[in-house]
């Protein structure tokens, strides 16, 4: 599961007909997962952070592939899934991405997100 998408979910269920999950996101939305994208691990008996390198070119199409989905209801007091996404834009030299959220400025009720966008 893409990590933008891991990251917002918030419950999995699995429609048995079709062979998709179905993501509930913390801003309400729900989104079909094919199955080869589904999550399979089990959680880290510890928190923290790991770094895996990414090819740029596939953190590009991720992104503007969800950005459609996730820029549709930008509300939400936690949007860490728009947060990684200007986390990539900066790392990634896509201001585009930054200039999109923005857009919905007047929308968007994460406050940290809100400082972000201003710097």
């Amino acid at each position: 599961l893409p990590p933008a998408v891991a990251a917002s979910a918030t419950a999995a269920v699995v429609d048995e007909s079709q062979s998709y999950a179905l993501l509930h996101s913390a801003a309400g939305t729900t989104a079909q997962v094919h199955p080869s994208l589904q999550l399979r691990a089990p959680p880290r008996a510890t928190p923290g952070s790991d770094w895996i390198p990414s090819n740029k070119l596939d953190v590009v199409e991720l992104i503007e592939n969800i950005m459609p989905i996730l820029s549709r209801d930008v509300s939400g007091t936690v949007r860490n899934d728009l947060g990684m996404i200007i986390d990539a834009a900066i790392m990634l030299n896509k201001q585009n991405w930054i200039e999109e959220i923005r857009t919905k400025k007047d929308k968007i009720q994460d406050e940290r997100l809100l400082e972000a966008l201003q710097s």
